[in-house]
């Protein structure tokens, strides 16, 4: 089954080229594709196990545990319950690719393992899987042998579920990944969560599921050739789902390499799926080998960068950290609301050496950790970021947050765009002590999809219109504007004030949240009208407390909330 190759955020290669180098200073010779760190081949000081869960290229799965964090220790060697043994960390519940597996005098077997850019080692007890599907990753439903559907477990027992079932053959997404030892043998087993067209949902294993798909039907792709493949022959397609041959061989002049193909059926076909696609004027059928995808924007549309966080120890941190640092927040924090998106505040930047309760282990003696968000590096040509070296070819960089506007796009082992975004270079303290951009110089460079998010559908500066959600005094229809960016209005929403419907609002700013329940973004922005400021005033009463909404009308005051993308539209000229 093809898995393809998680990638470590540019801005944390130093740290994790260190980290790497002395975890494998006694074990390149055993972990290929990283050989070049440590030049030179060293005897392995721990034996093989003669069976293990994993082997080298493997993925697992950091199950959660009772920690904030996933630790990982220096030596293969139990986790103290302090974390002091511990050299890096990653988020629970993502994937580890298995970089060594060693017996270690204590009888028990520990992997190397890399996950979110870090290294280390894990007890065998601790990790799950294999993982052969990352949450987001799309796959086709099998049946057991003998069955006609796909049995789901339930979503909290893990127990099956009668009469809910899913029909083979079928694509779907992973939308949620655990880790449960249903069965008490002492290892954790994995399991995903699906939902099938039917609307049924519902937990299944590794022998549920064959992927994964790089695209569903529906989507875009771009063509491209297989490795090694000879480009004279033109793109081909086969006029049947099965390998191409010179009977079966389809082209046109219409399709050609980087040309933008569409999925409208997939097909197993023992143990290969086939793509009915069209491309141009041809219809034909192609192994996953032959597309990337799914090609996600066009020329012109403008997106928004996303780089996800990257947990690390303070003391592993470079001298000059090039991104964002950020203190780790806990859920459950006060001002969520029970139904709702919870609220989103800014991520401050904040001093690494600063105390702060949040940035510190759960108990006394722990390591203290922070978040980096990395920036994204712009590269020359469509191609993984190398930041430094004589290989270096980086032409710019920006900000997570910041707007990327698309020239162009390709297709290499992924998709790529050559955007242009704006990169701050001078920093200014505004009056309130905040470190803010002075000036911005704009960059032109390639960017893998897999860091923009979007469409946008408006762009900071433009006027747009909302639908009238409430009335003022006189019974004129109003704009009811939320604080903070909730995706859900209800009774427990909070409101910065109200703004004639005529009016419409100004966007001023862009922000993008990654949803709780699947792997989505959505596109909040900042806007802001004339009208009402909105109070809160206390009015107690027999069982409790209630707030309730007052407006100031004695005059007309700038009103700053957020709004979700669906709810604006464009002013009709």
């Amino acid at each position: 089954m093809e898995r393809k190759n998680v990638r470590t955020p540019a801005a944390l290669l130093v740290v994790v080229v260190a980290l790497l180098a002395a975890s494998l200073a006694c074990y390149s010779g055993q972990v290929p594709g990283v050989l070049e760190l440590t030049p030179y081949y060293t005897e392995t000081p721990l034996p093989s196990p003669e069976e293990s869960r994993f082997e080298v290229g493997d993925t697992a799965f950091t199950a959660q545990e009772n920690s904030a964090f996933f630790y990982l220790t220096t030596h293969p060697e139990p986790l103290a319950e302090s974390q002091a043994n511990s050299k890096a960390l990653c988020e629970p519940n993502v994937s580890a690719q298995v970089l060594f597996a060693g017996l270690a005098d204590d009888g028990h077997t520990y992997y190397l393992v890399e996950c979110n850019g870090a290294a280390g080692w894990a007890a065998e007890s601790r990790l799950a899987g294999p993982l052969l599907f990352a949450d987001g990753d799309l796959a086709l439903t099998l049946a057991a042998e003998g069955e006609r559907n796909v049995e789901m477990l339930d979503l909290v027992t893990f127990q099956p579920m009668f009469f809910q079932t899913c029909t083979p053959g079928m694509i779907t997404q992973v939308s949620e990944i655990q880790a449960r030892d249903i069965d008490d043998d002492g290892l954790k087993d994995v399991f995903y969560q699906i939902e099938c067209p039917t609307g049924n949902r519902g937990w299944v294993t590794n022998a549920d599921l064959f992927g994964p798909l790089e695209i569903n039907v529906g989507d875009r792709a771009l063509a491209i050739s297989p490795e090694g493949e000879d480009r004279a022959q033109g793109y081909r397609l086969a006029s049947e789902p099965a390998e191409l041959t010179e009977e079966n061989t389809l082209t046109d002049e219409s399709c050609q390499y980087g040309s933008v193909i569409e999925a409208q059926e997939a097909r197993l076909v023992g143990e290969q799926v086939y793509y009915r696609l069209t491309c141009g004027t041809l219809d034909g059928w192609a192994t996953q080998d032959r597309f990337v995808g799914p090609l996600r924007f066009d020329e012109g549309m403008n997106t928004v960068i996303f780089m996800p966080p990257i947990p690390v120890f303070i003391d592993d941190l470079p001298q000059e950290t090039e991104g964002e640092v950020i203190v780790e927040a806990v859920e459950g924090e006060e001002g969520a609301v029970e139904g709702e998106e919870a609220p989103v505040e800014e991520a401050a930047v904040e001093d690494p050496l600063a105390e702060d309760p949040l940035a510190t282990g759960e108990e006394e003696g722990q390591r203290r950790v922070v978040q980096v968000i990395p920036p994204l590096y712009l590269t020359n040509s469509p191609a993984v970021a190398i930041p430094e070296g004589e290989g270096s070819n980086v032409v710019g960089q920006c900000a997570s947050g910041q707007i990327a506007s698309i020239l162009e796009y390709t297709g290499t082992d992924g998709v790529y765009y050559r955007v242009t975004c704006d990169e701050c270079v001078e920093t200014e303290t505004n009056a309130d002590g905040e470190e803010i951009c002075a000036a911005r110089e704009t960059r032109e460079g390639w960017a893998d999809q897999q860091y923009l998010q979007g469409p946008l559908d408006f762009l900071p500066g433009e006027r747009v219109m909302m639908e009238a959600a409430g009335e003022d005094d006189a019974g004129n229809p109003v704009l009811l504007i939320p604080s903070v960016p909730t995706y859900i209005i209800g009774s427990n929403t909070r409101f910065s004030g109200r703004c004639p419907v005529e009016d419409g609002v100004e966007i001023t700013d862009v922000r993008l949240e990654k949803d709780r329940t699947r792997d989505s973004y959505t596109v909040y922005y900042q806007i802001q009208c004339q009208g009402d400021a909105a109070s809160y005033v206390a009015v107690r009463g027999e069982s409790q407390t209630r707030f309730e909404v007052q407006f100031n009308t004695g005059s007309q005051d700038t009103v700053v909330g957020w709004a979700a993308q669906r709810d604006l539209m464009p002013i009709e000229e």
